[in-house]
């Protein structure tokens, strides 16, 4: 159905050709002969499937599903003549008809890095955005670490990781954003600082007490613990039973002994039918109503921060040859302009300040 709807999208702005196209193959042999060898490779030429087709400034995109980590991508211009292949998808278009896209991830490989580019159809030329070279302090600073994570030769053998420590697990937090001249655009990178963590640290402190951490952020400490404490943490204490996480829980807070005694039976019981989380936990000892427990337990799951979140912040976009980034930790850049990121970062008065120093 999608290269259906493409063809007949086509069909009414060119007022020419075919009156119906089975498939985006058929109608591409249609307007001019046999299609690239790579759509084929995308397995999109004689798909049935409901494909997703997106109009942009330069045409007509097509993508093909492969995996959560994967896509192919078809770009057409407004003639459908193939513009080219991407291997990967769209994350943002600018004015001109250059697509902005993140190339394919291995699914099942033991690290995911990002990578982003720009593709210019009229040239068909593609440049790296992402990641920058050269690297600037804040992401040199996470490869040192990654560096000395992937120090051991045994850790890597054993988890069949290719430790090099220019590669480490990211994801794009948010949009990709543009300014309407596509001259600049922005987005935020979020860094996997858990790489490296033991059992205890990852699954007994960091996942098992999530939503606790956030409902202790949430409470000033005076009075009596709010309801939020006990139901987030029977919710953190459920996931830990479900994923049988009780022994990580226990090395995590084997030196905290009042702790330590206090959540064994927690984690063996359950609330009753209709029982509320305060009642169950109290009834199993009476030191969960007092504040000084759950402060006690706050301080004793605390965390060093999973990611490492970063604006990313291009210019130039226009004239690649001199093109320029900027990086900023997150926390510098609301600092210093407020938050709002990715979006504010290309606000014209935040770049111009951006750009007006030198590289960090």
């Amino acid at each position: 159905m999608g290269a259906r709807i493409l063809g007949a999208l086509a069909l009414l702005v060119l007022g020419v050709g075919p009156a119906w196209a089975e498939t985006l193959g058929d109608l591409l042999k249609a307007r001019g002969g046999p299609p690239s060898r790579g759509l084929h490779a995308c397995g999109v030429l004689d798909d049935e499937r409901d494909l997703p087709v997106e109009r942009f400034p330069g045409g007509f995109l097509v993508r093909a599903h492969i995996n959560p980590s994967a896509e192919c991508t078809v770009v057409l211009g407004p003639d459908l003549a193939v513009r080219g292949i991407l291997a990967g998808w769209p994350v943002a278009t600018l004015a001109d008809g250059r697509i902005v896209y993140q190339r394919n991830q291995v699914h099942f490989a033991s690290v995911h890095p990002v990578a982003l580019a720009l593709f210019d159809p009229r040239r068909g030329t593609d440049l790296t955005l992402y990641p920058p070279n050269p690297y600037r302090a804040a992401r040199a600073a996470h490869v040192a670490r990654m560096r000395s994570v992937y120090s051991s030769p045994a850790w890597c053998n054993t988890r069949n990781h290719p430790c090099d420590p220019d590669t480490f697990d990211e994801h794009v937090n948010g949009p990709v954003v543009t300014d309407a001249r596509g001259e600049a655009l922005a987005f935020v990178m979020a860094w996997d600082n858990t790489t490296g963590w033991s059992p205890a640290e990852r699954w007994g402190r960091l996942e098992a007490f999530r939503e606790l951490r956030a409902a202790l952020a949430r409470w000033d400490g005076r009075g009596e613990p709010p309801a939020d404490l006990y139901r987030n943490l029977a919710a953190g204490l459920a996931r830990v039973r479900n994923m049988r996480g009780e022994a990580h829980v226990a090395a995590a807070l084997a030196n905290e002994p009042p702790l330590a005694a206090l959540l064994p039976p927690a984690l063996t019981s359950r609330p009753a039918a209709g029982q509320d989380e305060r009642s169950w936990l109290v009834g199993l000892d009476a030191r969960w109503a007092d504040p000084e427990t759950w402060k006690r337990l706050g301080q004793a799951v605390a965390v060093p921060d999973e990611f490492t979140e970063v604006v990313y912040v291009y210019t130039g976009l226009r004239r690649p040859d001199t093109m320029k980034y900027r990086e900023l930790l997150r926390r510098d850049f609301e600092a210093r302009f407020g938050p709002g990121a990715p979006r504010r970062a290309i606000e014209a008065d935040v770049l111009r300040r951006i750009f007006r120093t030198g590289p960090d």
